[in-house]
């Protein structure tokens, strides 16, 4: 039987909102997970006489929208080529697209954004060194906590002790690929996570 036309045309809303909100990925790419899409809520709203506009609602209810669903095809996407290349622009914006989803994907974001901001930190101050030698390095303040202050050489050098001296050039550099590698282990753990929890509709 075929369906009624309020069923077909809440298909073709949804259907047409997704591929609007897909439209960031090859077009070939992007017309096959719309037609996959398609024939999952064919198969999972037909209750064997055809498809009626209660049994659609029902499972674009399940699929939720679908901008929220298009996020979910983008992140895995990202995702599969972060974990093929280790990039960590990609394992950012696999994480951005995870965070719009949920708030262990913000976490993600958080935590991969502090890291790589971390490890570029000390890089930049073992390259900038030589260049400025009494303004970048790890000071001790002369504060009543005594605390610490890495200095990218922006400014004034800052009240205290520099520590390291030329020091800083390898421990920055040893410091700074470290945590490029434990931040790009760290996010790819917890977004292939996510991923496993937010499985695609196909699967």
């Amino acid at each position: 039987m075929a369906p009624d036309s309020t069923a077909q045309t809440k298909i073709d809303a949804y259907l047409g909102a997704l591929r609007t909100a897909l439209r960031s990925l090859p077009e070939a790419q992007a017309r096959d997970i719309v037609e996959e899409i398609r024939s999952h809520i064919r198969d999972a709203a037909d209750t064997g006489g055809g498809l009626d506009a209660r049994s659609v609602v029902a499972v674009l209810d399940r699929l939720g929208s679908a901008s929220e669903l298009a996020e979910l095809y983008l992140a895995e996407n990202l995702t599969q080529r972060a974990g093929q290349s280790r990039s960590p622009w990609l394992i950012i914006r696999s994480a951005f697209h995870w965070a719009k989803l949920s708030v262990a994907g913000a976490l993600a974001l958080f935590g991969s954004v502090v890291g790589y901001g971390l490890a570029a930190s000390f890089a930049f101050c073992a390259l900038a060194k030589p260049f400025n030698p009494h303004r970048v390095g790890l000071w001790r303040l002369a504060d009543e906590n005594h605390s610490f202050s890495l200095h990218l050489g922006f400014g004034p050098a800052p009240a205290g002790t520099e520590l390291l001296g030329w020091w800083m050039i390898p421990v920055g550099l040893a410091i700074g690929a470290t945590l490029l590698l434990l931040t790009s282990w760290f996010g790819l753990t917890r977004i292939r996570a996510l991923q496993r929890r937010r499985p695609l509709p196909s699967r």
